[in-house]
């Protein structure tokens, strides 16, 4: 039977879906606050550990997914904060 922390991690991993192909074609993460971004990667990191301690293994796979995903966008970020700087140098 399919828990409630599963379907609910699944959920949220599938509802970035949408979001994440649209800036992995476009590579456009203009419309991201790194700042927020940020929290969520801590929020998801907390989330991770408790699916590891509480032995919820598909919503740790589910959530180290959309760790990845984050950290993907967060990347382009960095590197569109980089390119910037080099192009007003």
């Amino acid at each position: 039977m399919l828990s409630l922390t599963t379907l609910a991690s699944t959920i949220s991993f599938a509802h970035n879906i949408p979001q994440f192909l649209k800036v992995y074609n476009t590579q456009d993460v203009s419309s991201y606050s790194k700042d927020a971004l940020l929290i969520g990667i801590a929020s998801t990191i907390l989330w991770i550990i408790y699916y590891v301690i509480n032995k919820h293994h598909v919503a740790s796979v589910v959530t180290v997914l959309t760790l990845l995903i984050d950290l993907y966008v967060l990347y382009l970020i960095i590197q569109n904060e980089r390119n910037g700087q080099q192009d007003s140098e």
